[in-house]
């Protein structure tokens, strides 16, 4: 029997799910986001197969056809989506959804960030420079490594992103993924992997630089994300797996994550793909056991004793490095401007500055273009800001792991 991990992965690909698929149904919205004739002869399936987190609204009808297979389907996990047929535009979503307080506080946010580093949203959806997409890539793991590091996890995503870069750029242009990025300027600061089928966004993986996090800009990136779903007809809008308290705020809708196991309507064969569905159907059910116990909390513990120990024998990157700073009055302290030199916060040698620096804008709210940042000379761990109301000293004090 083949197995094969993920049944999504196989739908992105044309030369995979013409072997393995017929048709796929989403039986939610009643659209069929695939359908292609295949040559049952070369189909796997006559030997078996199994295939692994299938949403349990999308239907494949499986090449072979269905008077000649059993498809035996075990649970494996929750996933969440928001239905948005049950709304006229993102504001009636986020009014008799959300709720009129959240929705306010969501508003808040975006009009923080706006006011602070004036960001650009963009969407890129049929086009995109090959270039600029190779950039996002590199931008997005280095975001997923710091963010990792900084909640001190261990991201079984990171590996697959290679795969990811090599097949989203050909559906971006075929209009079946979305990459959504958040520019502070030329500098992504919130990137989205998102895949399209039919009026079906899967909103895959999302990431943001941690030097900006106090502009919340993970919600602000969802919400355009639903603004943007209400413009181009979407109408499911998948969050995947993952019970986060984000996300239930968000969704109105639970499904199931199923495993697949696929063999030909005989006595031997569904005999053999009872045995092999046991072992997960098993684990299903001692999964929700454990987390009527609030098992998760133990494993959340143990995920951070894991990851130490993996950086304390070298397996894993040093946890970002930290430091410490202090803000101080410098109104008639400045030095002398021939001791001042202007530089801009995340350049190139000044990447420490960002985080002070984003903190500073938004308890003040104030917009970058009008803050002046000096480094004084002789001292790499002092620097002069500047604003029409004000002059701050920023001092780095001590480097902590």
């Amino acid at each position: 029997m083949e197995v094969y991990k993920f049944f999504l992965d196989i739908l992105f690909r044309a030369d995979s799910r013409q072997r393995y698929f017929d048709s796929v149904l989403n039986t939610f919205t009643g659209e069929t986001v695939y359908e292609e004739a295949a040559n049952p002869e070369e189909a796997p399936m006559r030997q078996g197969a199994t295939f692994v987190d299938v949403p349990d609204y999308l239907s494949p009808r499986y090449t072979g056809g269905d008077n000649s297979l059993r498809i035996l389907k075990v649970p494996l996990y929750e996933g969440y989506l928001v239905d948005l047929t049950r709304f006229g535009d993102v504001e009636d979503y986020l009014r008799n959804h959300v709720g009129k307080a959240r929705y306010s506080q969501l508003r808040r946010y975006k009009k923080r960030l706006d006011l602070c580093i004036s960001p650009r949203y963009v969407a890129y959806y049929g086009e995109m420079d090959e270039r600029e997409y190779r950039f996002v890539f590199e931008c997005l793991r280095e975001f997923t490594e710091k963010r990792f590091r900084q909640k001190e996890e261990i991201n079984y995503e990171l590996p697959f992103l290679a795969y990811y870069e090599e097949v989203m750029y050909r559906m971006i242009l075929e209009k079946k993924a979305l990459l959504f990025v958040i520019y502070d300027g030329k500098k992504p600061i919130n990137i989205t992997l998102n895949f399209i089928f039919g009026d079906l966004m899967l909103h895959w993986n999302s990431c943001f630089d941690i030097d900006y996090g106090v502009f919340n800009v993970g919600h602000i990136n969802t919400m355009e994300h639903f603004r943007w779903c209400f413009k181009n007809n979407i109408c499911v809008f998948d969050m995947g797996r993952g019970n986060f308290w984000h996300k239930q705020r968000l969704i109105n809708h639970t499904y199931r994550y199923q495993q697949h196991i696929v063999c030909k309507r005989t006595f031997l064969s569904v005999s053999r793909a009872v045995l092999y569905a046991a072992r997960p159907y098993l684990r299903y059910y001692l999964i929700r056991g454990l987390k009527k116990v609030n098992a998760q909390k133990l494993y959340g513990y143990y995920a951070k004793y894991r990851f130490r120990s993996r950086q304390r024998d070298g397996h894993s990157p040093a946890v970002s490095e930290s430091t410490e700073y202090t803000w101080s009055d410098a109104a008639g302290a400045v030095p002398p401007t021939e001791c001042l030199r202007a530089v801009f916060p995340g350049e190139e040698g000044y990447a420490r500055l960002r985080g002070p620096f984003n903190q500073f804008l938004h308890r003040e709210k104030i917009s970058q273009t009008g803050v002046q940042v000096f480094e004084q000379a002789g001292s790499e761990d002092s620097f002069i800001i500047r604003t029409p109301d004000k002059t701050l000293q920023l001092s780095f004090n001590q480097k902590i792991a």
